[in-house]
């Protein structure tokens, strides 16, 4: 009876994420198409000087953006919930975390903050499913983005500790108050809160972290002080470094 009641159950998450699959797929279409639109007003537009209309549109273009991180957050949970593995390749794990900063430095610039990597001089080749992992490492690059301050500083390290790959994403930003911490990685979580300048969070984020690292049988902890920043580890052992 136990078995029954677990297999009609997980069919119905797989029922309910495939649902989840298409409506976001039907959003993600219907939010091009509104930026689409906002393109052509822009270009149309140009010669108008109506600062109220300028703002606007770039108001359109955030929420088209935020609409994205959603769907996108959507579609990456449903998948991850509906496969119990995903293909690894051999990667180069220290070029992947350049690329992906150098996207966030560009963006930590304008809102003045310190954006650093740090990378030893070795070759980190990891067993990695590449597009889930970039997604990890998007998602905590962009936290720390959100949840610190101008003037503020954001570093990520790569490290060799005995064998193992450790990523560190550390920030001086407003950190996680002890009563959330606890719900930080779970699903729809608790602990979502606005960003510095009110990025609006799904609270699945972190949930995705931590399926995609489960995914790559590595490990995903923090630490964390309110007012005194926060650190997300990644330790990794399926690779040789150089």
């Amino acid at each position: 009876m136990k078995v029954e009641k677990y297999i009609a159950a997980n069919d119905e998450t797989k029922s309910e994420n495939l649902i989840i699959e298409h409506v976001s797929h039907d959003l993600k279409g219907l939010i091009g198409q509104i930026g689409s639109l906002n393109e052509i007003l822009k270009n149309k537009l140009q010669s108008n000087d109506d600062s109220e209309i300028h703002q606007i549109l770039v108001y359109i273009d955030s929420l088209c953006e935020q609409g994205n991180e959603i769907t996108n957050d959507l579609l990456e949970t449903s998948e991850l919930e509906s496969h119990e593995d995903a293909p690894l390749e051999r990667c180069s794990l220290d070029q992947l975390i350049i690329q992906q900063a150098i996207i966030y430095k560009l963006q930590a610039d304008k809102k003045q903050i310190i954006f650093q990597t740090i990378i030893p001089d070795k070759q980190f080749i990891f067993e990695i499913n590449r597009s889930k992992f970039i997604r990890a490492l998007d998602n905590l690059f962009s936290n720390a983005l959100k949840f610190t301050g101008n003037q503020g500083q954001i570093k990520i390290i790569l490290s060799d500790k005995e064998g193992k790959a450790n990523i560190a994403v550390s920030d001086t930003g407003i950190g996680i108050p002890h009563e959330l911490q606890k719900e930080i990685f779970k699903k729809y979580s608790k602990a979502r809160r606005y960003g510095i300048q009110n990025e609006k969070c799904t609270g699945l984020g972190l949930y995705i972290v931590k399926k995609i690292i489960d995914l790559h049988k590595g490990k995903v902890w923090f630490s964390s002080e309110k007012n005194n920043g926060t650190t997300f580890y990644i330790e990794l052992d399926n690779g040789t470094i150089i």
